[in-house]
């Protein structure tokens, strides 16, 4: 999980303990911490193979262990979305 914030509303150091806080309270209340294994990359390797969908290997690894798990690929990234949807894993924009 990756958020941007813009320069001049961080507060550096200062904000990385309440960050890392809340990411704490997220990943117990809301998150389930899934292994990625070596067919997990033999499945990224193929995705990323269609050159059509224009994935990045990370973004091929996201898809690989969400399809296995059936879990729903949440992004802002609409080419990421598509792709994913293209190889039958549920995707929605945030």
């Amino acid at each position: 999980m990756v958020r941007t914030i813009p320069l001049g509303q961080a507060d550096g150091v200062e904000d990385r303990p309440k960050a890392m806080g809340l990411f704490a309270r997220l990943k117990t209340e809301s998150l389930v911490v899934v292994p990625v294994t070596s067919d997990h990359f033999v499945t990224a390797a193929r995705f990323a193979d269609q050159y059509g969908l224009g994935l990045r290997a990370a973004d091929s690894l996201h898809i690989a262990v969400a399809a296995e798990h059936g879990a729903t690929i949440c992004t802002p990234d609409k080419r990421l979305a598509k792709a994913a949807i293209a190889l039958g894993v549920s995707a929605a924009l945030v």
